[in-house]
């Protein structure tokens, strides 16, 4: 999608930067499932670090390489440094990883709870392309 936002903005230039920070969002994602716990369970302390440590190490890393580099770039690592130190920090503060595991009980319930949209959906299906 980078070299579409380039064209609409007129600006050929910006593609590695838009595919660069286009990163965040994909390492964002792996970001450990249960930071969410710590909001709910409101450990302050915890939620704390996990905003003002990326906010200061990047805020370092972009002063450094806007002084090195002196062009966007800066602008593209500091952001990068971000959304990394906070994915290396959910798994520091959740060291376990899921385990995908089938239970046939659970299936049986959710099935049964979720069998008519199953079928509505089959069946909208069906009829729109049938």
């Amino acid at each position: 999608m980078a070299p579409l936002f380039a064209n609409y903005f007129e600006e050929p230039n910006a593609i590695p930067f838009i595919r660069a920070i286009g990163l965040t969002a994909l390492i964002r994602g792996f970001s450990h499932f249960k930071l969410f716990t710590l909001q709910k369970n409101l450990y302050f302390s915890k939620l704390f670090s996990i905003e003002v440590i990326p906010a200061i190490l990047s805020i370092m890393i972009g002063i450094i390489s806007a002084i090195t580099l002196q062009n966007a770039w800066a602008l593209v690592y500091a952001q990068l440094t971000n959304v990394i130190v906070r994915f290396l920090l959910s798994y520091f503060y959740f060291p376990s990883l899921p385990k995908l595991r089938f239970n046939k009980d659970q299936f049986d319930e959710m099935f049964k709870f979720g069998k008519w949209v199953l079928f509505g959906g089959v069946l909208s299906y069906l009829i729109m392309n049938g």
